[in-house]
C-alpha cells in the first residue's frame, strides 16, 4: 500500500508508487485552484479508497488470526521469536 523504498527522485523508476501514494497525489492535484474535483477524479478516489479498505481488511484478518496462531505455535515449540547474538 505504501512504497517505502523511494528515497531519491529517481527511485520511483525502480520502485513503483503504491495505493496511498496515488491517493495522496490525487488529493494534491485536486486541491489546487478554485474549482471542484472532476467526476473522474472522484471516481478514481473512490476506487483507490475501496482498494485500500480491502487491503486493510486483509491486514486486520492477519492481525486477528494469523499473528495469534503464530504466537501460539512459538510458545508451544518454546522457540524464541527474536534472538540477539
Amino acid at each position: 500500500m505504501y512504497q517505502t523504498k523511494n528515497r531519491s527522485a529517481q527511485d520511483p523508476l525502480n520502485f513503483p508508487v503504491r495505493l496511498t501514494n496515488k491517493l495522496t497525489h490525487l488529493n494534491s492535484l485536486t486541491s489546487g485552484g478554485n474549482f471542484r474535483p472532476t467526476t473522474q477524479a472522484i471516481e478514481v478516489k473512490n476506487e483507490l479508497t475501496k482498494t485500500i479498505d480491502s487491503q486493510l481488511d486483509i491486514l486486520k484478518l492477519i492481525f486477528e488470526r494469523e499473528v495469534p496462531m503464530f504466537n501460539d505455535r512459538m510458545r508451544e515449540a518454546a522457540v524464541d521469536a527474536v534472538i540477539f547474538d
